[in-house]
C-alpha cells in the first residue's frame, strides 16, 4: 500500500488516490456523536473506537517489522494493533492479562470458524432443525478451543493501571514518546509507537488525582442491565458520599462497567433483593470486583436451586470477609445522610416460598425526598405494604416491581404516588414486560416513566423533593412500528440454533409451545452484556408458528 501510493505521489496520479481510512474512521466516529453524544461516555464505544484506531495506525507497521513469515506476522500485527489501540482504556478497568496476544492468536481464527458455521446452521435451520443442529454441532470443538486457551491464559499475571501509574513511569514514558516523535525531525504524520505511547502516558497520568466524582443530592442510577436489575444509589454524608448498590443484573459486566466509567471501587452496602439470577447473577462478580462493607440479604436462606448465582454471592462474600446481613421488615439502617427501612418481607414466612413474594422492599429518605426499591414484589407483598405500612409508601422515585410486569397492583401505584416510576426491563423480552395497563396507569396519575430499554441507564437526582431525570438516550420519535401479535405468524423469535458453550456443554433450541427455547434460553434472552462465562449464541429471526409442545 505504502509503495502504491508513493509511486502515485511520484507520477503525480491523483486519481487513484483512496481515501485514508483514519479520516473515514474519524468521519464515522464523528457522525456517531452528533446522532447520540452519549456514547462519548460508554465504554464499549470506546474500545471499539480504539481497536479499530490501533488496527488502522499501527497494524501496518507491525506486520512489517514482526518476524516470522508473512503469513503469521500480518495476522499478528492485526491482533496486537487491536490490543495495543483498546490498552488505554482496558488499563483503566481490570488491567491487560500478559497472555492475552498469544491466546487472542488461538481464539480468534476460532471465533471465526464457530461464527461461520452458526450463520451456515441458521440458514439450515429455516427448511430443518435436526439437519441444522448436526451441523452447529460442529462449532463444538472450536468454542471447546476458547474455552481452554482462555482458562489457560486467565490464570496469568496482569498488568493494571495502578502499577503502572507512578511519576517516574510516566516520565519515562513522555520522554520515549518525545524521543520516537522527534525521531525523523517530526515528520507530518507521527511514528505510530510514539502515538501509542503518548496515548498510554496522557490516559494513565491524571489517575492518581481522580477519586469518584462525590454528590451533593441524593441520587439513584437505575443501569440499563438488559432483563434484570442494578440500582446504584449515592447519598451524602458529609465527608463524601455513601453508597448503596441494590441488585446486580444478570452477569455483572454492564454494573461493573458503569461503576468503573463512574471510578466506584467501594460500595458501603450491597443488597439483594431476591433470590433470582436476573437480580443476584452479578453479585458474585461484584464482590469480586469490588471493596464491599456489607451484604444486605433477606431472612430467608434460598432454597430454590436455579439460583445458584445466590450461593456464588454468599461464598464470594465470606472470601472477602464482607458481613451478611439478614434483615426483614421493620429494619433500620443509616446510608451517609439518608435513612433506609426494610419494608418487606416479613420473619414470619407470611409471604410464602416464591422468591419474587420475598423480594427485599427499602425505602431510602434523606432531606432531598424518597426513594422505593421494590424489586420483584408481587400482589401478595403489596397487598400486604397496603396493610401494614401504607403511611411508608410515598416516594417521589418508584422503581416499579418486577419490570413492570402485570402483577402490581393498582392500589399500590396509587399509594406510593411517585413522581417518576422507572421500569428495570430488557428490549424485545419473552416475558411481556412492561405490561402496557401498568404503564398507562402510571401516565394517568402524571407519572413520568422511564425504561430502561428506550432510555437507557437513567440517573436521577432528588433535590427538595423535586426529581431531575437524566436518561442515557432519547428514544426516537416517528412513525410506529406495526404491532404484532404474540404467537400469530408475523411473531419475531428465533429460529435458528443456539450455541451455548457453559462448561463446554452444547444445547440447541427445541419448539416449546409458541416459544423455541434451550435450557439456558432465558439467561441469554434477559443477559446485555457478555457473561462472567463465556457465551456464543448463533440465531436467525423469522417467523414463529403456533405449534404444540414437543
Amino acid at each position: 500500500i505504502r509503495r502504491d501510493r508513493r509511486l502515485r505521489e511520484r507520477r503525480g496520479d491523483v486519481r487513484g488516490r483512496g481515501v485514508d481510512a483514519r479520516h473515514a474512521l474519524a468521519v464515522a466516529v464523528t457522525v456517531l456523536l452528533l446522532a447520540d453524544p452519549f456514547l462519548a461516555g460508554q465504554l464499549g464505544f470506546g474500545l471499539s473506537v480504539g481497536a479499530t484506531a490501533g488496527v488502522l495506525v499501527l497494524a501496518p507497521w507491525l506486520g512489517e517489522r514482526l518476524p516470522g513469515p508473512r503469513w503469521l506476522a500480518l495476522p499478528a500485527g492485526i491482533t496486537l494493533g487491536a490490543q495495543l489501540g483498546a490498552a488505554p482504556l482496558l488499563l483503566t478497568l481490570d488491567g491487560i492479562s500478559a497472555g492475552s496476544l498469544p491466546a487472542n492468536l488461538v481464539a480468534v481464527p476460532a471465533a471465526a470458524a464457530a461464527q461461520a458455521i452458526g450463520i451456515v446452521a441458521a440458514v439450515i435451520a429455516q427448511g430443518s432443525i435436526a439437519a441444522a443442529g448436526v451441523v452447529a454441532a460442529l462449532a463444538g470443538p472450536p468454542l471447546s478451543l476458547i474455552v481452554a486457551t482462555a482458562e489457560t491464559f486467565a490464570a496469568g499475571p496482569r498488568v493494571t493501571a495502578e502499577a503502572l501509574a507512578s511519576p517516574v513511569l510516566l516520565l519515562t514514558l513522555a520522554l520515549v514518546a518525545a524521543a520516537t516523535l522527534a525521531r525523523r525531525r517530526w515528520p507530518r504524520t507521527p511514528h505510530p509507537v510514539g502515538v501509542a505511547v503518548a496515548a498510554l502516558a496522557g490516559v494513565l497520568a491524571p489517575l492518581p488525582s481522580l477519586p469518584p466524582a462525590d454528590v451533593e443530592h441524593l441520587t439513584v442510577t437505575i443501569l440499563d442491565v438488559g432483563q434484570g436489575l442494578a440500582v446504584l444509589l449515592e447519598v451524602p454524608d458529609g465527608q463524601g458520599t455513601a453508597r448503596m448498590l441494590y441488585d446486580a443484573g444478570p452477569d455483572g459486566a454492564a454494573t461493573l462497567d458503569h461503576l468503573a466509567d463512574r471510578r466506584i471501587q467501594h460500595l458501603d452496602v450491597l443488597a439483594l433483593s431476591h433470590a433470582h439470577d436476573d437480580h443476584s447473577g452479578g453479585m458474585p462478580a461484584v464482590l469480586d470486583e469490588l471493596d464491599v462493607d456489607r451484604l444486605v440479604v433477606g431472612p430467608h436462606e434460598p432454597r430454590d436451586q436455579r439460583a445458584e448465582s445466590v450461593h456464588r454471592t454468599y461464598r464470594a462474600a465470606a472470601a472477602a470477609d464482607v458481613v451478611i446481613d439478614r434483615v426483614r421488615a421493620g429494619r433500620r439502617f443509616t446510608l451517609g445522610e439518608a435513612r433506609v427501612r426494610v419494608l418487606s418481607p416479613p420473619g414470619d414466612g407470611s409471604l410464602g416460598r416464591e422468591p419474587n413474594s420475598r423480594s427485599v422492599v427499602l425505602r431510602v429518605a434523606s432531606p432531598d425526598g424518597r426513594v422505593l426499591l421494590a424489586g420483584d414484589a408481587e400482589h401478595a407483598a403489596q397487598r400486604r405494604l397496603l396493610r401494614r405500612a401504607p403511611g411508608r409508601l410515598p416516594a417521589a422515585v418508584l422503581q416499579v416491581a418486577h419490570h413492570g410486569g402485570a402483577t402490581n397492583a393498582a392500589r399500590f401505584h396509587g399509594a406510593v404516588d411517585p413522581a417518576v416510576g422507572v421500569i428495570s426491563v430488557g428490549a424485545g423480552n419473552p416475558f411481556g414486560h412492561p405490561d402496557p395497563r401498568v404503564i398507562q396507569r402510571l401516565g394517568d396519575a402524571d407519572t413520568r416513566v422511564y425504561r430502561t430499554d428506550r432510555h437507557g441507564t437513567v440517573t436521577l437526582t432528588l433535590v427538595d423533593g423535586r426529581v431531575r431525570a437524566q436518561p442515557q438516550r432519547r428514544p426516537r420519535r416517528g412513525r410506529r412500528g406495526r404491532r404484532v401479535r404474540r404467537g400469530g405468524p408475523a411473531h419475531a423469535s428465533l429460529l435458528a440454533m443456539s450455541i451455548t458453550m457453559r462448561s463446554g456443554s452444547l444445547s440447541t433450541w427445541t419448539r416449546k409451545g409458541r416459544w423455541l427455547s434451550s435450557p439456558t434460553a432465558h439467561c441469554m434472552w434477559a443477559s446485555k452484556s457478555p457473561s462472567a462465562t463465556t457465551s456464543w449464541m448463533v440465531g436467525a429471526l423469522g417467523a414463529s408458528r403456533r405449534s404444540g409442545p414437543s
